[in-house]
């Protein structure tokens, strides 16, 4: 798996990338101003089932492949191709990597605009 595009095999290959957009349909999805995305891992360490977290966040990180994609399709390809813990194993690895860039990309824009720590909280 590329680190800087990770990829899962569902029904197809699948990159996984966390965009801008993507984190906003995420924040509308649970109520969370679209601003302060930080937010969204206190609801995902609140989500009592685990399969339910892998769900979202995998939506979130295929929203940039189609809009469109309901969390339902992605709990179906879940359930139809991430049998064995080896496949969530992989899945978990590639979004973690799909949050690293993301991260990696937020400081490299704040320390473009030139913000200081302060700022960037």
């Amino acid at each position: 798996m590329n680190i800087l595009n990770p990829t899962i095999k569902l029904d197809k290959m699948r990159t996984l990338k966390f965009t801008i957009s993507g984190w906003k349909k995420m924040a509308k999805e649970i109520n969370l101003p679209p601003e302060r995305p930080e937010r969204l891992g206190y609801y995902i360490k609140e989500t009592k089932s685990r399969f339910e977290s892998l769900r979202f966040l995998t939506w979130g990180a295929l929203l940039h492949e189609d809009e469109n994609l309901t969390l339902e399709k992605t709990g179906e390809l879940l359930k139809k191709y991430c049998r064995s813990p080896l496949k969530i194993l992989a899945l978990i690895k590639a979004l973690d990597d799909a949050g690293i860039i993301l991260k990696a990309n937020c400081e490299k824009t704040k320390d473009l605009l030139g913000l200081d720590d302060d700022e960037k909280s």
